[in-house]
């Protein structure tokens, strides 16, 4: 317990320190940070289910004449139960060209360059099961981590992250002969903004997700949360995506369009693998609950 306060506290104390001496803006807030710092959250799986995922992707972030990012992203959905599962995703690095304008208006030491990205890791608990009740309902509790380095340049926070939510999903609906299901969530989100402070936020997303045949669906999503400090850290994105399965693989696409305290443009592409956890524990010699 000791020394995870100790370290602890020197990673509070090396935040203050960078901050003093860089000259960051002390509000560390989605706005003045690059575009994988404090991303609005994608609204994820609706229910537990029997499937692990694992999900790896290529993505880029682009505003014309002002911010260009690359960087890999990966997310891992473990079931270790049909009601509670574990989560771990994030990108591991990214590269990122700014403009000077930009450079100067975030006082960032460096314009061009690589940096360590944020991990999350936490877990889902299912409520309720639409198999059984009249709607899915799920609480998602995710931390974010200070691995994600490239304070002095306004790329990460280097400093821990919470996010609670609430998500559910209504039952599928068919209209015109096309099948479609209604999904949303409420979050609580709080990211350390310096020494002794933080912001806190409140989020929410409505997706649907459509599916236009056995395999592929088409999903569009509205996001957004609002912090407490008013200042820059008021994001709003949209997003729209693709999928489609194969046996036990799917590709997958998204755009996401910035509307607010966002980066313009951002596209992923990449594919999921998906295993019965069973399946997977037995191979192991593992016991599934």
């Amino acid at each position: 317990m000791l020394r995870f306060v100790l370290i602890l506290g020197l990673q509070v104390t090396s935040l203050a320190l960078a901050i003093e001496d860089q000259n960051i803006p002390v509000e560390i807030n989605p706005g003045f940070l690059g575009p994988n710092a404090l991303p609005v959250p994608q609204l994820r799986e609706t229910r537990v289910g029997s499937k692990m995922r694992a999900s790896l992707g290529l993505e880029s972030h682009y505003q014309r004449n002002r911010e260009l990012v690359g960087n890999p992203r990966f997310a891992i959905f473990l079931p270790f139960s049909e009601r509670a599962a574990l989560r771990l995703s994030g990108e591991p690095l990214e590269y990122f060209v700014t403009s000077s304008d930009l450079q100067n208006e975030r006082n960032a030491l460096n314009k061009r360059g690589f940096a360590p990205g944020d991990l999350y890791f936490g877990a889902m608990f299912q409520i309720l099961d639409r198999d059984y009740d009249p709607i899915d309902l799920s609480l998602n509790v995710t931390t974010k981590s200070t691995t994600g380095k490239g304070l002095e340049s306004s790329r990460h926070t280097d400093a821990p992250g919470y996010i609670i939510d609430v998500t559910l999903a209504d039952t599928d609906y068919t209209a015109g002969g096309i099948k479609y299901k209604l999904s949303s969530y409420i979050a609580f989100l709080a990211w350390q903004t310096g020494l002794g402070e933080q912001n806190d936020a409140f989020g929410n997303a409505i997706r649907i997700d459509y599916y236009l045949w056995p395999r592929a669906a088409l999903s569009s999503e509205l996001g957004y949360y609002i912090g407490t400090q008013f200042t820059e850290d008021r994001p709003v994105v949209i997003r729209v995506g693709y999928k489609y399965r194969f046996a036990d693989w799917e590709l997958v696409a998204s755009y996401t369009r910035g509307i607010n305290d966002a980066i313009t443009n951002s596209l992923l592409l990449g594919f999921t693998f998906m295993k019965d956890y069973r399946q997977l524990f037995g191979a192991l010699g593992l016991k599934a609950f």
